[in-house]
């Protein structure tokens, strides 16, 4: 009987202590902060051969890359892209390998260097109706910093992709980095957006995503075997 007691007394101690976390953990839900296919715009910024070719901070074909795969993940969910340029007729095109993908979207070409305060770039970003923006440009300390920075201020959740970014030396795309975070904005890496907006396995984005999780590592050996 004594044992009993003592057994009961144990597990309403248990109880009392990890009762609490129990129930909390039942009421856990996915941070608001992670994105989604349904939730986030992907921006794609002056993705240019002749302003990569200008890239000091990291290796010019891993950047490119990581924007053709940011792309691709735009185009197997279905999430909303906004492809911009600046000065075009000086700077050349966007990469074909990402404008091949979306033959009938406009590319917005810009004069000014930071494309949130073009009017048609800000009104395709609305026009998306996603609050969470992930960015990518060149160069990182110039035109993705004053968009970031620009779109934080206006009410937009900003995650900026490090390395499908670059900037004209590592010092300029570091100190860029460290400006937005003081800012609150996320920094990322390719690899982890893809994941995050897979997320589980079993879910209606996973076949999706293993699509751009195939065509990436096929592509990322295939530049490993180039430079042995």
């Amino acid at each position: 009987m004594r044992k009993m007691q003592s057994t009961l007394l144990m597990l309403a101690a248990a109880i009392a202590l990890f009762g609490p976390t129990l129930a909390l953990a039942k009421n856990v839900k996915p941070a608001s902060s992670l994105l989604t296919p349904d939730n986030a715009a992907i921006l794609l910024i002056d993705q240019q051969e002749s302003l990569l070719s200008m890239v000091k901070s990291h290796d010019q074909a891993s950047v490119k890359l990581n924007v053709v795969t940011l792309a691709h993940a735009a185009k197997e969910w279905g999430m909303p892209i906004v492809l911009s340029t600046v000065s075009a007729k000086q700077q050349g095109p966007m990469f074909p390998e990402v404008t091949s993908m979306f033959p009938n979207l406009q590319i917005i070409d810009r004069s000014t260097l930071n494309s949130m305060e073009d009017q048609n770039f800000i009104k395709a970003v609305e026009k998306t109706g996603r609050k969470k923006i992930i960015i990518s440009g060149l160069f990182t300390e110039i035109c993705v910093a004053f968009a970031a920075l620009t779109a934080k201020e206006a009410g937009y959740e900003v995650y900026v992709v490090t390395d499908a970014s670059g900037g004209t030396s590592l010092e300029s795309h570091t100190v860029a980095m460290d400006r937005m975070l003081q800012n609150k904005i996320v920094p990322m890496t390719t690899p982890v957006v893809i994941a995050e907006l897979i997320r589980d396995w079993k879910s209606p984005y996973a076949k999706a995503g293993m699509n751009v999780l195939k065509d990436f590592r096929a592509a990322s050996e295939a530049l490993k075997t180039s430079k042995k």
